[in-house]
């Protein structure tokens, strides 16, 4: 059986759909910066002409819904309104202390989990001696072969609809580290 995963990224929305033998078998899309805009609409409805956002509910646009302090803060300009940026930072600080930012948390040394897997894969074959091929000056749009999907840390063949996973490919055109963007990336994974 044939499954192909085709992930398409925008700042706007992810779409991830999975496609087995040509027909669409489960498609995600999420569109962050949509919802969070809907909120700020609302948000911004309610107070006065010419009043301020808060600080706090700006970090919640962003540290909630994704939704970036700049485009906020130029929505609010663009009707009329500011945004009290003082206090936006002061909610980031707070957050981040909170959370434990900076914190280690755990014992898993996430570090010594991906050199593991990477060691893993080269052992396999999966991935030639020098890991990931990574080409940032090609096209953006390639075939790339998903050589592990990881979830929870650890390394597995299939997940359910929701799971938050790591993907590993054998090429990209992004950094190499967590937190890249991808764009109209098309995957193929063959199953026995």
């Amino acid at each position: 059986m044939q499954e192909d995963i085709l992930i398409n990224w925008s700042p706007q929305e992810t779409r991830v759909a999975i496609v087995e033998n040509g027909a669409v078998q489960e498609l995600h899309v999420e569109r962050t910066l949509e919802r969070g805009l809907v909120e700020l609409d609302q948000l911004l409805s309610a107070l006065p002409a010419g009043s301020a956002l808060s600080g706090e509910r700006a970090f919640f646009l962003k540290g909630t819904l994704g939704l970036p302090f700049e485009v906020t803060r130029d929505v609010a300009q663009e009707r009329g309104y500011t945004v009290n940026e003082a206090d936006f930072i002061e909610a980031e600080r707070l957050h981040g202390l909170a959370s434990g930012g900076d914190q280690p948390m755990g014992t898993i040394d996430m570090g010594e989990l991906y050199s593991a897997t990477l060691t893993d894969l080269k052992s396999k074959g999966a991935l030639g001696a020098s890991g990931v091929q990574y080409d940032p000056y090609s096209s953006m749009e390639r075939d790339a072969r998903l050589v592990a999907i990881l979830h929870n840390g650890q390394a597995v063949d299939r997940v359910v609809v929701g799971d938050r996973v790591e993907v590993i490919l054998d090429q990209t055109p992004f950094y190499v580290e967590s937190g890249g963007k991808w764009s109209k990336a098309r995957h193929k994974r063959a199953h026995p």
